[in-house]
């Protein structure tokens, strides 16, 4: 296409000159030629606003050419984001591998906790330097709470962990359970590897609110299939197991956010708790409104930080109970609101984290909780900030073609 562009447009200068030796023929012929020129001029402008346009999107998702470093392992990466999932997934990918874009484990991470990628190159892998990445990777049974931060960079991810990951830090216990059991054909409460690839697609389902253009190459072993079924994929995944993997992932990236917000206290007081959960919601621009009244609200740990997102997983149901009490004109209190907490999760929240939700969504202080303001906010902060608002691709493009026509 660019030589196609250039052609054009060395064929239009050279019309140009045709025109000036064609106007000392006639006015008429001059006015001829300089239609011709301004149509062919217009033609290269928008070819070249084309390829601009490509070029773009190729820089914003990440989309780049590869070389191959084993025959066969990689060829020219080519996809169209349509969300905003998969935009954060691309700019933050540092890998490619077969045709692929993949996250590392610290790449995961910092699609978390910050708003740009720490690198733009992606870094483009052998077969031989895969198989070394997922030679690094623990077994289940010697997990940790701090799996991901421990690997760093010696891992891959890819679009369908990516998404899985994501549910896991949004999804109560009884949600996994009841999917596990779906794929537990002979109730001896465990699955193998392809059993496990079917569970993956049905929460990625539930992730995407649209078909995607990513389709993850199943025969490529990543980071997480290695953990949960072995290097070999032979092992089974008992939901005991999995359960335990659900709650260290999800204390991991709790532990991450507070430990980002504590900037080494070992506490975070009021204020800082409602910053951090007002964090990819609407209310982010007016964070530093809401959380001064909180500011002198005692001290809150890492423990307590932690119990309150195991809370937030269950708002759908906390949703349900709640309108219990609206439905019978009982106004949602701290004394109402602590109640249902303990029926969902078995475990009171601590008055300080209770104090400091109220201090932000009951500005008025009338002791009474803004249940549909909680209730959208929270759940703007479970997914992270991630809903789809239309691909601008097509805005894009004319921005562009009138930008480079504004040239001749």
């Amino acid at each position: 296409m660019i030589r196609l562009a250039r052609r054009v447009v060395r064929f239009g200068i050279q019309v140009h000159g045709r025109t000036r030796w064609i106007s000392s023929w006639g006015t008429r012929t001059q006015i001829e030629g300089k239609q011709i020129l301004t149509g062919l001029v217009g033609l290269g402008a928008a070819t070249v606003a084309v390829i601009h346009t490509v070029r773009t999107a190729d820089e914003d998702t990440g989309a780049t050419s590869c070389s191959d470093n084993d025959p066969g392992d990689n060829k020219n990466i080519s996809f169209t984001v349509t969300s905003s999932l998969e935009r954060c997934f691309v700019a933050f990918c540092s890998l490619e591998f077969a045709g692929q874009v993949y996250m590392t484990p610290l790449d995961f991470l910092q699609s978390l906790t910050s708003e740009k990628p720490r690198m733009k190159e992606r870094k483009i892998l052998s077969t031989r330097e895969v198989k070394a990445l997922l030679a690094s990777t623990p077994p289940l049974k010697s997990a940790s709470s701090n799996l991901f931060q421990s690997l760093g960079n010696r891992g891959l991810l890819s679009y369908s962990d990516y998404l899985f990951l994501l549910c896991i830090l949004a999804k109560p216990q009884h949600g996994f359970k009841i999917a596990f059991k779906m794929f537990d054909t002979d109730g001896n409460e465990q699955v193998d590897k392809a059993e496990f690839i079917k569970l993956q697609q049905i929460f990625r389902k539930s992730r995407e609110d649209r078909k995607s253009n990513f389709q993850s190459n199943e025969d490529v072993d990543t980071t997480l299939t290695v953990h949960l079924f072995g290097g070999k994929g032979q092992q089974y995944l008992t939901y005991s197991s999995f359960q335990c993997f659900v709650q260290a992932v999800q204390r991991e990236v709790a532990s991450l956010e507070f430990n980002h917000t504590a900037r080494g206290l070992p506490y975070l007081n009021g204020g800082d708790f409602v910053r951090t959960i007002l964090k990819h919601t609407s209310l982010s621009p007016k964070a530093e409104s809401l959380a001064w009244k909180a500011d002198h609200i005692e001290e809150i740990y890492l423990d307590e930080f932690c119990q309150f997102f195991v809370f937030l997983n269950h708002l759908d149901d906390f949703e349900t109970a709640v309108h219990m009490y609206t439905r019978n004109s009982i106004p949602i209190g701290k004394d109402e609101f602590s109640r249902v907490v303990v029926v969902l999760t078995g475990q009171p929240l601590p008055s300080s984290i209770v104090s400091a939700i109220f201090a932000a969504f009951d500005p008025e202080s009338h002791g009474c909780l803004r249940l549909h303001d909680f209730v959208s906010t929270m759940r703007q902060r479970l997914s992270r900030g991630h809903k789809d608002k239309g691909h601008p691709d097509n805005l894009a493009f004319f921005s562009c073609v009138k930008r480079e026509l504004s040239k001749y």
